[in-house]
C-alpha cells in the first residue's frame, strides 16, 4: 500500500488494530498462566517499511505520533540510496 493512502486512512479513522482481551498482567482473560513467571503472554508488536523523507511531505508517511502507546515494540524500516 502506498504511504499517502496509508495516512489518508489513518486519518479517516480507517486503521484498527486486534488485540487480546488480556487482565493487568498481560494474561488472557479466562486462562491461567502456564509460563510459571508470571510474565505477559502477549506482547504488542508494530512493524512499518515506508520510503519517508523529509521533501516528500507531511501526508506522505505514518508519523510516530499515529502509533499507539500501547505499543511495546515498534520496528521502523525504510530504504535508503548508495551514498
Amino acid at each position: 500500500m502506498r504511504d499517502e493512502r496509508l495516512n489518508r486512512m489513518w486519518g479517516s479513522k480507517k486503521v484498527t488494530f486486534m488485540r487480546p482481551d488480556v487482565d493487568d498482567e498481560g494474561q488472557e482473560k479466562g486462562k491461567s498462566s502456564s509460563n510459571n513467571c508470571n510474565k505477559p503472554y502477549w506482547f504488542n508488536i508494530f512493524t512499518l517499511y515506508q520510503n519517508r523523507d523529509l521533501f516528500r511531505g507531511s501526508k506522505n508517511c505514518v508519523h510516530e505520533s499515529m502509533i499507539p502507546d500501547w505499543m511495546d515494540l515498534v520496528v521502523w524500516a525504510t530504504s535508503t540510496s548508495p551514498g
